[in-house]
């Protein structure tokens, strides 16, 4: 009850603080918020894609040693070594043995 409470007054308050900064202003505060949201989530989603996806030439870039990191540590990660390796060339199953009664 209470905090449903301190939620409509907070509710409250932070429309009212929208509306006396500028009386003018029509926007609802939910605008506010998904610009906020928006802000916090496009940008480093542009700075990833310079980053890692745009295509800067066929010349050395700043990104350059960044992507050959990254594309060492995902072989790295999506490879398997030679123990795997035998592991998965080996087609005979070892027999399965069954419990006697």
């Amino acid at each position: 009850m209470l905090t449903a409470r301190l939620a409509g007054l907070r509710a409250r308050a932070h429309a009212r603080s929208y509306s006396t900064r500028n009386p003018d202003d029509f926007r609802p505060p939910w605008v506010y918020t998904a610009s906020h949201l928006l802000t916090y989530t496009l940008i480093p989603s542009a700075i990833l894609y310079c980053v890692f996806l745009a295509d800067w030439g066929d010349r050395d870039h700043v990104f350059l040693h960044v992507r050959r990191w990254a594309a060492h540590q995902s072989s790295r990660f999506f490879s398997i070594d030679r123990d795997e390796a035998a592991l998965a060339s080996n087609t005979q199953s070892p027999p399965v043995q069954q419990e006697k009664k």
